[in-house]
């Protein structure tokens, strides 16, 4: 059934002991110990999901997650006796059905502010009223990044500012709160988490959205149960109502959980919605997922009135969004690109340098992704070539998410989404569209291709059929080019 108390491994204790030796944090405590003791509010330190442990006079506890959903259990002090007749004291969680999940040893301290577990004092955490005195700066630990929590409320403008393709609370909705987590030196995804919680209905829910590696569906939910059920679907409203999902329940003695997890792989960001209840027999979660979705929140939704006229498959479009997403930077007084990396970039930009069409490229990007093969890719990107002896932007381009990283093949430059590819070329110190393919679908399902190129030929008539051909033809580019490698500036 359980919970685990830490967020991927259960502690095991380690109660066999070297003559003389204490054990994690505890020395030699006296046997006078009382749950009473730690009886308060707990913050889990030290990790990006932080936690709230609450220990109760009546010997029982609660830990709440970031994510959403509550663990409970009861507490007990037990002993451990040493070789030299002394003894520590240990306080013992457990789940509802009596298992141990972990143990904190007692402190010598006349008033515990801290509980470490086991020998490796994997899980800590601090007391919440003396937790000031942890975050001030000279008290932290050696190789602790000393923040308590790397969440902070903000607003939904600000939230929306961080990620593409967001949600919304749905009318009728309260207590509505926004808040982001901010990446931390060591995370392993580096990448801000906007989060949204509401109750609606009856119900609280948060909702998760964040940039992750691969292409696959990821759970960011903070949630870890042994889940009692889980299963595949489609979202509506969702990547035209085609969006994969997976849904998952929990059922236990403390009450349901309901999670889905979702993945738009056009702007690789990972999605969770999730909530609690005594009982959700009969809920559906997928509906609450449908009515999140907000499209003026969607990738172009909010373009300027001109490009709000344009088809969605057309270059012009493409190149209204892409002005709009990626910002020019000043390079004023930068005669070579090495000056523009060294003088214009700030901290996290990309950079790279490559040959397209036999012109020598800077290709700066506004940051960069682990792409999993071991090099640091990149979406977007301002292109500088030299004219007259200096550094001079020729453009831009984009891609429609971290599925699809910038690459290069023959000497071309290739974006794309799951929707539409593009091929570039530099022709007379000019960044063009040398060949444009997409796909738009019916409310059946049924695709129609649409190609074009900025050549000043017409192609509005094209064969559909035809259209299909170079659709694959630059799917295939693409996907065997060589995805461009980029500098992470420092």
């Amino acid at each position: 059934m359980k919970k685990k108390l830490i967020s991927i491994i259960i502690v095991t204790l380690l109660f066999t002991l070297i003559s003389g030796c204490g054990i994690g944090k505890n020395s030699k405590n006296s046997e006078e110990a009382s749950v009473n003791d730690i009886v308060g509010v707990w913050y889990e330190v030290d990790v990006l999901d932080s936690r709230t442990l609450t220990v109760n006079e009546d010997a029982t506890f609660s830990l709440e997650y970031r994510g959403g959903g509550t663990m409970y259990g009861t507490v007990e002090v037990t002993y451990e006796e040493h070789p030299d007749g002394t003894k520590s004291a240990w306080y013992s969680f457990k789940d509802v059905d009596g298992t141990e999940l972990v143990a904190f040893a007692k402190s010598d301290d006349e008033i515990q502010k801290e509980l470490f577990s086991g020998q490796d004092g994997e899980l800590h955490f601090y007391r919440s009223e003396y937790i000031d005195e942890y975050n001030a700066p000279e008290s932290e630990p050696s190789g602790m990044t000393g923040m308590i929590n790397p969440w902070r409320d903000t607003t939904e403008e600000e939230a929306s500012g961080y990620v593409p393709n967001g949600f919304s609370a749905p009318e009728g909705s309260t207590n509505i709160r926004w808040s982001v987590c901010e990446p931390v030196e060591g995370s392993t995804n580096p990448e801000i988490m906007v989060q949204l919680d509401f109750d609606y209905e009856g119900l609280s829910y948060t909702a998760r959205e964040q940039a992750v590696p691969g292409t696959e569906i990821t759970d960011i939910s903070g949630l870890y149960y042994e889940w009692t059920s889980e299963s595949d679907g489609i979202l509506a409203n969702w990547a035209g109502g085609k969006m994969p999902c997976k849904f998952y329940r929990y059922v236990g003695e403390e009450g349901y959980v309901d999670l889905v997890l979702w993945f738009d792989i056009e702007t690789g960001y990972a999605y969770s919605l999730s909530t609690q209840s005594d009982d959700l027999d009969g809920f559906d979660i997928q509906a609450i997922a449908e009515m999140i979705y907000d499209p003026d929140k969607q990738f172009g939704a909010n373009m300027p009135d001109d490009t709000d006229e344009l088809d969605e498959y057309s270059i012009e479009f493409i190149k209204n969004i892409t002005e709009e997403t990626v910002e020019s930077i000043d390079i004023t007084g930068c005669d070579t690109f090495t000056q523009i990396v060294d003088k214009a970039l700030t901290k996290g930009m990309g950079y790279a340098n490559e040959t397209i069409c036999d012109n020598d490229v800077l290709l700066v990007s506004s940051a960069t992704y682990d792409d999993l093969e071991g090099a640091n890719a990149a979406i977007d990107s301002i292109v500088y070539v030299y004219k007259d002896g200096v550094p001079y932007e020729i453009g831009k381009v984009t891609s429609g998410g971290t599925a699809y990283p910038i690459t290069v093949k023959d000497g071309y430059l290739y974006t794309g989404s799951n929707h539409w590819i593009c091929k570039y070329a530099i022709a007379n110190n000019k960044l063009m569209i040398m060949e444009h393919i997409a796909i738009v679908y019916d409310a059946e399902g049924n695709g129609t291709y649409y190609y074009d190129s900025e050549d000043g030929g017409d192609y509005s008539n094209f064969d559909n059929k035809e259209a299909e051909k170079i659709y694959d033809k630059l799917t295939d580019e693409m996907m065997n080019g060589t995805v461009v490698k980029y500098s992470t500036k420092a």
